[in-house]
């Protein structure tokens, strides 16, 4: 599933924006949609703010956000929004000129009282008859978005988030909860060929204690202390190689549509940290962990070649 806001920024003079000397501002127009996805029967999300933010580097307490909260939470259901339809949620945003490196969308913490009419949770997941919660990990301070543009005088900028419900959307406790893992960047539609870049490896298993033991590993790319991305790294057997063999098909994985630059465009802070773990379906006291490791893509693409570690 994708899951898209699409931004319009339209940049103005002299509309009394705050947080530019100049006052010079752009007029932002939110608006979400969707792909469909045949996992589930419906995706129900409640969004209430979203914040931006010119450092890549800023964490939620830190000054400099500007924040435009919905004059009330809007809950709808992201599937629905399909083949071209789009939820417009915001209109009229006086963001100032500049160049912004993060953005924050912040929904409704699952479990707060008084859901919406006819919901039993404010984000939740229907397959069939059946309605589970949605987990929002740290909802109070949004999901965070890495990556970059520019709102300047005259221009109009369309900018798109992108959810993968079918990788993000990760059942847990044998079917009764659900939690959102987002692995969210926001791309320039009109240029998102400089935005989003990929990291590809291969992990190596360094010690005979693994053989016959793991066969399940997850992936994951870090920045900024929050995971941007994951993808799961069983599948092949491990069971099935032996000391020096690889996870996964030959061992190689690629993470995609990481926030990056190119040579014309670089992307300052562009650094990511990989890393991946590895444990048994059968016994839960085998389990492993990759050696990290920081992958630049600044100016482009990079690779990372990790060595599993048994922790038994």
């Amino acid at each position: 599933m994708l899951f898209m806001v699409a931004l319009a920024v339209i940049a103005l003079q002299g509309c009394g924006g705050t947080g530019n000397s100049s006052g010079s501002t752009g007029i932002a127009q939110v608006s979400l949609t969707d792909a469909p996805a045949a996992e589930f029967s419906n995706v129900w999300i409640t969004v209430k703010d979203i914040w931006f933010h010119t450092s890549n580097a800023a964490g939620p307490n830190d000054p400099g956000w500007l924040k435009y909260p919905l004059s009330a939470p809007v809950t709808l259901d992201v599937l629905a929004l399909s083949n071209g339809n789009m939820h417009s949620l915001w209109h009229n945003i006086h963001l100032p000129i500049g160049n912004y490196q993060q953005i924050r969308l912040l929904l409704v913490p699952t479990f707060t009282a008084n859901p919406p009419s006819g919901h039993q949770y404010f984000n939740e997941v229907v397959e069939g008859s059946s309605t589970y919660p949605l987990h929002i990990p740290d909802a109070a301070h949004g999901i965070s978005l890495i990556g970059a543009f520019s709102v300047t005088t005259g221009g109009t900028l369309r900018l798109a988030i992108d959810f993968d419900a079918g990788e993000d959307i990760v059942e847990f406790h044998e079917g009764s909860d659900f939690v959102l893992k987002p692995r969210l960047a926001y791309f320039d539609l009109d240029n998102a060929g400089a935005i989003g870049n990929s990291v590809t490896g291969s992990i190596v298993l360094t010690d005979s204690k693994m053989n016959n033991k793991m066969d399940s590993g997850l992936l994951f790319a870090v920045h900024g202390g929050m995971i941007v991305d994951a993808i799961n790294i069983g599948t092949t057997p491990l069971g099935s190689l032996t000391p020096g063999g690889q996870i996964g098909a030959g061992g190689s994985y690629t993470i995609t549509n990481l926030p990056g630059g190119s040579p014309g465009s670089p992307l300052a802070g562009a650094f990511y940290g990989i890393d991946a773990v590895g444990w048994s379906s059968v016994n839960s006291t085998y389990k492993s962990i990759a050696i990290p490791q920081i992958v630049d893509l600044r100016t482009g693409n990079d690779g990372a070649t990790m060595d599993m570690l048994p922790l038994w």
